[in-house]
């Protein structure tokens, strides 16, 4: 005897009344390439009618409160997928059954088939079947908007009902109107990019690809009910009721131990709630575990890289494969309050400090956006250890000294210096990647005269760190200009570090906050013989050597670089002294590019033997 069974059972079942996507579980999010594989499946089992297509466990919990609820553990995505597109199929059957004529027979086979579908979208106690609970803007309305037949919408005034009915007769859509009313439900912008909406129109454009092609409305039914049909028969699953919310929990763990997709920060967040008894605990921990995850951390940043290194800033070096192992054990050892207190307090504060490290505006004062700008010009991570240590009482708002805080900004430019050397340096950064992780779990804040003498004592194990690696400013060697071209020829992003270490110490004691910039190059990358005459006369050789010199570089932003391109010097000239482009030499040189009338390769090199110069004395 088979244990998988159709889909359409646990749609149907009369032990279900709601199936229900708890607030703990991760929002609807199959991309394109998921729908199109799930099309793919559909073509399959729709063209080869005695095949099964087997969708795989769909594992839930009774809920609480109500044992005809079930909450959906594993197979969400599955689920909202198929629910999606019956309602699809549900609409387009009752347009084209209301846009066309029918004898008796067929009008009444199309009621049926039709009240076949809604049967299984429809709760005993409400107009929908799924409920979702895990997304707070607009997914868990556009999924239940979707699965509402027409007249579902009581409301004629503000709805799709009214327009509905107000299209011409023959000529009912109801895609039309419900896709238009999802796109102004709230913000297009945000509207567009859910998947719940994107997935909506990627399959109704699949259903109506399948009919468009027959000629008459009989064929097109039929069509339309064999779709159902193989969605309602031959797509299957295997139902899998846990008993508790304990073992639900814990079956996460089985599905990782079998190497399933399941992330780190999934299992993490699993831990925090399967502890919780009631459904009340368990929600009061998911908005701690919200507070950071979603309201703090955006969807474009790297969570798992700010779990890690927020870990490391507090304990030890972890790798990747260790980050759930390590917090399964912190998770372990506090109770309740103990792990409500860390989400909100501890790894609250972390967040905002990762999210200023991803942003290019910061929220904190002057000269420590300046420095976390100074860090992000080196596009290295492991400092981030050392960095939300440090700046951690900063933000919860700790009352500090100024000479406290000059510790800090020391601590934070050692940190740069390392990390600057790194790049210039044939070091491996294995030592380093363990090595600031245990200088960072020493910086610890019980008062602030405390606090500051871990500071000290920890940019003191930096500088001895410094020293025995070679990581420092004394062990960058920037004599030899043509080892440095080659370097700055396949990485503008060294160039543009380089450039910023003089703007942030030129500038250091200013009010103004400034950015990293994007590297210049005033001699281009790709330069035309109208822009610079007489560069058909120069080598190969020679030009690399004239674009990339560190004397041919400058910092300005992203979109006034991409409008420079190729411009001659003297158009370029007029745009630097507007927008105030920054330059290693000073105003008062006669080097300077706003004293200059002509960019050739000797003033380049000249510049070069400057900036040679400088580092050297200001640096070294």
């Amino acid at each position: 005897m088979s244990i998988d069974q159709p889909i359409s059972d646990i749609l149907r079942s009369s032990d279900i009344d709601k199936i229900v996507i708890p607030f703990f579980q991760r929002p609807y999010s199959w991309t394109k390439f998921q729908i199109d594989q799930f099309t793919s499946d559909f073509e399959n089992a729709f063209e080869n009618p005695g095949l099964k297509h087997f969708l795989g466990l769909v594992v839930f919990v009774k809920n609480d409160k109500d044992d005809k609820i079930i909450d959906i553990i594993d197979g969400q995505q599955r689920l909202s997928t198929i629910i999606i597109l019956l309602s699809v199929l549900r609409d387009a059957m009752e347009d084209l059954h209301q846009n066309s004529k029918w004898d008796e027979d067929d009008s009444q086979r199309n009621s049926d088939e039709i009240s076949k579908i809604k049967s299984l979208l429809r709760s005993k106690s409400s107009t929908v079947k799924l409920i979702t609970e895990n997304e707070i803007i607009y997914e868990n309305d556009f999924i239940e908007i979707i699965q509402k037949a027409i007249l579902d919408f009581k409301d004629k005034t503000v709805c799709p009902r009214l327009e509905y009915e107000n299209q011409s007769a023959g000529n009912k859509n109801r895609f039309d109107v419900k896709s238009k009313y999802l796109l102004e439900f709230g913000d297009k912008r945000i509207t567009k990019a859910k998947p719940a909406y994107k997935n909506y129109i990627e399959l109704n454009h699949f259903v109506m690809s399948q009919v468009s092609s027959l000629k008459s409305n009989g064929e097109k039914f039929e069509k339309l009910i064999l779709m159902s049909n193989t969605i309602i028969d031959n797509f299957r699953i295997i139902p899998f009721n846990v008993d508790s919310y304990e073992r639900a929990f814990e079956y996460f763990e089985v599905l990782n131990d079998r190497g399933l997709d399941i992330s780190a920060l999934d299992l993490i967040k699993n831990e925090c709630l399967k502890s919780q008894k009631t459904n009340d605990e368990r929600e009061k921990m998911f908005n701690a575990w919200s507070s950071v995850f979603s309201e703090t951390i955006e969807q474009s940043m790297n969570s798992i890289q700010f779990i890690r290194y927020a870990y490391m800033s507090e304990f030890s070096h972890i790798s990747s494969k260790e980050i759930y192992s390590e917090y399964k054990k912190l998770f372990k050892s506090k109770n309740h309050r103990e792990l409500h207190d860390y989400l909100t307090k501890k790894l609250l504060v972390k967040a905002k400090i990762f999210r200023d490290f991803n942003l290019k505006e910061t929220l904190t004062e002057t000269s420590f956006h300046n420095v976390i700008q100074l860090l992000k010009s080196t596009k290295t991570v492991q400092w981030y250890s050392i960095a939300m240590s440090v700046l951690n009482p900063l933000y919860q708002n700790k009352h500090l000294t100024l000479d406290t805080k000059k510790s800090m900004i020391k601590i934070l430019e050692k940190v740069h210096e390392i990390m600057f050397s790194l790049n210039f340096a044939n070091v491996v950064a294995n030592s380093i990647e363990k090595f600031l992780p245990e200088v960072a779990s020493e910086i610890t804040f019980e008062n602030e005269k405390q606090f500051n003498e871990s500071i000290v004592s920890a940019t003191l194990k930096l500088e001895a760190f410094m020293n025995k690696e070679g990581l420092n400013f004394q062990s960058v060697d920037i004599s030899q200009a043509k080892e440095w071209t080659n370097t700055f020829s396949k990485n503008n992003n060294l160039g543009s570090m380089f450039v910023f270490l003089f703007k942030y110490y030129d500038r250091k004691s200013s009010d103004d906050r400034y950015y990293v910039g994007s590297l210049e190059h005033t001699f281009p990358q790709n330069p035309t013989e109208g822009n610079w005459p007489g560069i058909n006369d120069s080598t190969k050789e020679e030009l690399e050597d004239f674009k990339y010199s560190f004397g041919n570089f400058y910092l300005t932003n992203s979109i006034e670089n991409a409008s420079l391109g190729n411009k001659s010097f003297k158009e370029k000239k007029n745009s630097y002294i507007e927008n105030s482009l920054y330059d290693i030499l000073p105003i008062e040189s006669d080097l300077n590019y706003s004293k200059v009338t002509n960019w050739d390769y000797n003033l380049v090199k000249r510049r070069e033997l400057y900036i040679q110069q400088k580092f050297t004395e200001k640096f070294k």
